[in-house]
C-alpha cells in the first residue's frame, strides 16, 4: 500500500462513496503489483518511441451524470452504434445498469474494426441523477453496486466518465 501522503485515497469524506471505494480498490490493486505504464494503442507518429501493448481485454468505462445530459448518447458514439436507448427527456430513459462491448476507433468511420487503430471497450450505462420522478435513492443503490461489481471484475474500472451537458448550470 502506498504511504498516506502518496495515496490520494487515504482520507475520504465518506467511506461508503462508491466512486472512492472503486478508486481505492483499484489503487490498492495497482500498488500491489509492478506495473510499467504503456500506451495501449495509438497510431504511428503520435508516440513513436512508446511501446504499444496489444491486448484483447477491453478498457472498462462507466458513465455517470444527470438525467438527460447525454450519457447513453456518448457511449453510443464511443461504440460506433446504438447500443443504448437515448432520448432528450427529464425522465430517465435508462432505468437499470446496462453494458455493451465494442471496438473504439478514434478515426474516420470507414476505418472502424481495424484492430491497429483503437481498442476494445466495455461501456456501462447508468441511470441519471435528478430525474423528474425523483428516483435518485432507487438509482443510487444500483449505481453503487455497478461500481463495486465493475471494480471487482478482471481489469477493474479504467475510466469513470462524468457526463455534463454544456448548458447545465
Amino acid at each position: 500500500m502506498l504511504a498516506n501522503e502518496d495515496n490520494p485515497f487515504h482520507s475520504l469524506e465518506h467511506d461508503q462513496d462508491p466512486i472512492m471505494i472503486a478508486a481505492r480498490r483499484q489503487s490498492q490493486s495497482l500498488s500491489s503489483s509492478t506495473i510499467s505504464i504503456q500506451w495501449r494503442y495509438c497510431s504511428e507518429g503520435v508516440f513513436p518511441s512508446v511501446h504499444r501493448e496489444r491486448t484483447e481485454s477491453p478498457l472498462n468505462l462507466i458513465a455517470l451524470g444527470r438525467t438527460g445530459d447525454g450519457k447513453s448518447s456518448l457511449l453510443n458514439d464511443l461504440l460506433g452504434h446504438q447500443a443504448f436507448k437515448q432520448k432528450i427527456s427529464a425522465k430517465s430513459q435508462t432505468k437499470e445498469i446496462q453494458s455493451s462491448e465494442g471496438f473504439w476507433a478514434p478515426l474516420h468511420p470507414y476505418m472502424h474494426n481495424k484492430k491497429d487503430f483503437g481498442c476494445p471497450i466495455r461501456v456501462i450505462d447508468t441511470p441519471g441523477f435528478g430525474d423528474s420522478q425523483m428516483r435518485d435513492k432507487e438509482f443510487f443503490s444500483l449505481i453503487q453496486q455497478a461500481l463495486l461489481d465493475a471494480a471487482n471484475e478482471k481489469g477493474g474500472i479504467h475510466c469513470i466518465l462524468m457526463v455534463f451537458k454544456i448548458t447545465t448550470k
